[in-house]
């Protein structure tokens, strides 16, 4: 074992502590470590760091909470592609826990630092693309909350500015969101439709003109469908002056 592995053993135990003060300074610790050039670890204290982080974005105390979600940032730099998979895979599904708003909340928090943070290497992209699928599916969701929503939107808009080129490689998955987001634009709240217009605009930046060109008969049909509809209407004409200065 490396003694960086030591190291950070002894600090797992200690966010393992009964104790609140220990939990947060063995936390601060672990970031200070994490944010060290050249600092590594072996993937079975990897795995172990990835679990204990996650958990304690789910502590009893906000103020763990909230350092342990700033552990995220340097820890998707120096973790392998199964230890990213993981982490996001667990982000997803503490945002859609119910009645726990406040791990919602920093778990959507966690995922922007996420997307925000990660190296742009292969490994990454390959983590993204298989994020796309589940915040769709939340989005399709007719159980979820209008705030599970309006969050899982900021997640994807984030993902879509900063991966939009591994989109592109994909045209299938292209598809599939534009599907998902173009309805979204008749949503009965504005904030909710601007936000799917900001996503649309991320979008098409890297999108062929094949499919440019369905989003706008996809548009066209929304327009028909707006009727006299004066709030949704401006939405649509918003969302085309979006498209407009985006390509």
């Amino acid at each position: 074992m490396s003694s960086n592995s030591y190291l950070v053993v002894g600090l797992l135990e200690k966010m393992d502590s009964s104790d609140t003060d220990f939990r947060y300074m063995a936390t601060n610790d672990l970031m200070n470590e994490l944010q060290k050039d050249g600092f590594t670890l072996e993937e079975s204290t990897e795995k172990r760091v990835v679990q204990k982080v996650i958990k304690l974005m789910d502590d009893a105390n906000g103020e763990v909470q909230n350092l342990a979600v700033k552990c995220l940032a340097p820890l998707v730099k120096k973790v392998r592609e199964p230890q990213l998979q993981e982490i996001v895979d667990q982000l997803c599904s503490y945002t859609t826990q119910p009645g726990k708003e406040e791990l919602r909340d920093i778990a959507g928090i966690g995922l922007k630092t996420v997307i925000v943070e990660i190296p742009s290497n292969p490994s990454a992209s390959n983590v993204m693309l298989r994020l796309i699928p589940r915040l769709l599916a939340q989005l399709e969701d007719t159980n979820a909350t209008y705030e599970v929503k309006m969050d899982t939107l900021d997640i994807l808009s984030e993902l879509l500015a900063r991966f939009g080129h591994s989109v592109a490689n994909n045209p299938q998955v292209q598809k599939r969101i534009q599907n998902v987001l173009v309805p979204l634009l008749g949503h009965s709240r504005p904030a909710f439709r601007k936000r799917t217009t900001v996503a649309l605009g991320n979008l098409v930046t890297h999108t062929p003109d094949d499919l440019f060109n369905e989003l706008v008969q996809q548009l066209l049909v929304e327009f028909g469908r707006a009727g006299e509809q004066n709030d949704k209407l401006k939405t649509l004409v918003q969302c085309v002056g979006t498209l407009r200065h985006v390509i």
